[in-house]
């Protein structure tokens, strides 16, 4: 005789989950019952019906239900239900109200707190409270930034790519024989390293021949501002070479948007990537997609196309952990080419301390924003192999008594150097200097940090930008 099996809906949208590390939205089991009695794992199995576009959703056996890391800000409705233990087909169901606050401008500050919204909110020179790039007067002089001939800040250069965010297409753009899942961890079933940062991702097996892309259908489309290109990065897996056309043509990467056309670009793997994918491990790829147009414009992003594999002949067409060609994706984030400049001082050309725009006299002496900017890397790979093991700038040997700063994404202070007059400069290696938070022993983990140049010559405005680390 089958027992009376009760699921009630559960609310759990009063407290959020930080989308940022993931965590337990709460326990569904607490009023469900079972012949009157509170449910249990010994007394029923529960499962998922519906994620309500949640990618990575799960529920335990105990009742708590899971949310993934890099889960988007969003009020979501997943359906699960409860079947009796031992006789599978009595079941109820019942809905779940899950609340996520997250980190949409990738600053490092959760949306519900995020003073200024698509921007980095670490900044505020005047601590004033009002973080630079929403701050009108950020050296609270009384002169808006913009009357001291500094150009207001840009919005929207930086999107944070969540599967949440859109649908996997599986219709005819893509290779619909690519068996695709969010929940079975095929990377794992083959003995594959770990998803880095634990972040959810894409994973599936190839059944039969032909080529295969993730193909990302964004729901809402990401809006980012763009000047001449668009970078875009993806972690990625895949475990057969000899299935992949020995990795020896390019990858293409595209983005759709909806009314400014299409833009790709193809690129080949380097040997250093293709070694870690041979030995069980996710890498890293970026791609820098040119972005046709005569000016900065907003453009508007409604689809991501990654081609994972460019030539394969398909293995089994049921998975086979041995002989299987496994692929992974994790789709991370775009960056826009666009720099805000600095804002943070007001403009005195002839160093008397009197700002230009209260200055009479004239300014025998220009000042260079922008020096060299074209000859700074924006990437570099401290691995220990000897090359480009360090963020080399030559151009800065003009400049001996050169400062370098380095900060995370989350605005903390990572490395300082002062060069002070030494011809043969100490260039940065990826380690933290050890003096605050970081572990100077500990190399510092792949991520995208941010630099201010202080040339020290009493002529050239300091130099912010961005580098790439990779290993």
């Amino acid at each position: 005789m089958f027992a009376t099996l009760v699921a009630n809906n559960d609310d759990f949208s009063s407290t959020s989950v930080n989308g940022i590390v993931g965590g337990v939205a709460g326990n569904v089991f607490l009023n469900d019952t079972s012949d009157g009695a509170t449910v249990t794992n010994a007394t029923v199995v529960p499962s998922i019906i519906s994620d309500g576009t949640l990618a990575g959703v799960t529920l335990s056996q105990n009742g708590n239900i899971n949310v993934p890391a890099g889960t988007p800000s969003r009020i979501f409705t997943v359906i699960y239900q409860i079947c009796e233990r031992g006789a599978s087909t009595n079941c109820v169901s019942a809905s779940v109200i899950i609340k996520v606050d997250a980190d949409s401008d990738g600053d490092g500050i959760l949306d519900s707190v995020d003073l200024c919204a698509n921007f980095d909110d670490n900044l505020d020179n005047d601590l004033d409270g009002i973080p630079d790039n929403c701050d009108d007067d950020d050296d609270n002089d009384g002169i808006p930034d913009i009357n001291e001939g500094c150009t207001a800040n840009i919005k929207n250069t930086y999107q944070k790519i969540y599967f949440a965010d859109g649908t996997i297409d599986t219709s005819g753009d893509t290779d619909v024989n690519l068996v695709y899942s969010t929940i079975t961890n095929y990377v794992s079933l083959i003995g594959g390293g770990p998803a880095p940062d634990n972040l959810m991702f894409l994973t599936g097996f190839d059944p039969i021949g032909g080529q295969a892309k993730m193909v990302l259908d964004i729901t809402d489309p990401y809006i980012l501002n763009v000047d001449k290109f668009i970078t875009f990065r993806a972690y990625l897996f895949d475990n057969r070479r000899d299935f992949s056309g020995d990795y020896n043509l390019p990858i293409k990467a595209t983005i759709g948007t909806v009314s400014s056309g299409a833009f790709s670009v193809d690129q080949l793997l380097t040997v250093e990537q293709t070694t870690k994918l041979d030995a069980g491990n996710w890498i890293q790829i970026e791609y820098k997609i040119p972005v046709s147009g005569s000016e900065p414009r907003e453009i508007s992003i409604d689809n991501i196309t990654l081609e994972i594999e460019v030539n394969s002949e398909g293995v089994n067409a049921t998975f086979d952990p041995a002989d299987s060609e496994v692929f992974g994706v994790i789709p991370l984030e775009l960056i826009s080419d666009i720099e805000g400049e600095d804002c943070s001082g007001s403009p005195d050309c002839d160093s008397n301390n009197v700002p230009n725009y209260q200055d009479s006299s004239a300014c025998d002496i220009i000042i260079n924003p922008n020096p060299f900017s074209d000859v700074i890397p924006n990437t570099f790979t401290p691995n220990g192999d000897g090359i480009n093991d360090t963020f080399e700038i030559p151009a800065l040997l003009q400049y001996l008594e050169f400062k370098l700063e380095i900060y995370n994404r989350w605005g903390n202070k990572v490395y300082e150097y002062s060069n002070n007059g030494n011809v043969s400069p100490d260039w940065w290696d990826g380690y933290s200097d050890g003096r605050l938070t970081f572990n100077n022993n500990k190399p510092l983990p792949i991520a995208t940090y941010f630099y201010v140049i202080d040339f020290n010559d009493g002529l050239t405005a300091p130099k912010k930008g961005w580098v790439y680390l990779n290993r």
